[in-house]
């Protein structure tokens, strides 16, 4: 059976039966290649509210977004790169703007 892209159920995704209410997309294997809009909604799930075209912009105009690969000319992104990705650009608690931004 083939699934659209934006097609969510723990089915679709082959990830067998999501243990919990969250969206089906965080329970995506790690090595799953996603599209950018899949990419967008893993982010937007994950609390960080992000589109595909700000990931289109930063892959061409900025070095600092997640890891991409190309098929062709479709953009591709791993999971759990994503997330790893997602995770390394939080800083720590801070109380105050005038303290420094230092990775977590």
């Amino acid at each position: 059976m083939l699934h659209t892209p934006t097609e969510y159920s723990a089915d679709a995704l082959g990830v067998g039966a999501p243990d919990d209410s969250r969206p089906a997309i965080l329970h995506v294997p790690d090595d799953r290649w996603l599209s950018r809009k899949e990419a967008s909604e893993l982010l937007t799930a994950l609390g960080l509210k992000t589109s595909p075209a700000t990931l289109a912009t930063w892959f061409t105009r900025r070095s600092d977004g997640p890891p991409v690969q190309h098929f062709g000319r479709l953009a591709k992104y791993q999971a759990g790169d994503l997330r790893q990705w997602a995770y390394a650009q939080m800083t720590k608690p801070r109380r105050s703007s005038s303290e420094a931004r230092e990775a977590a």
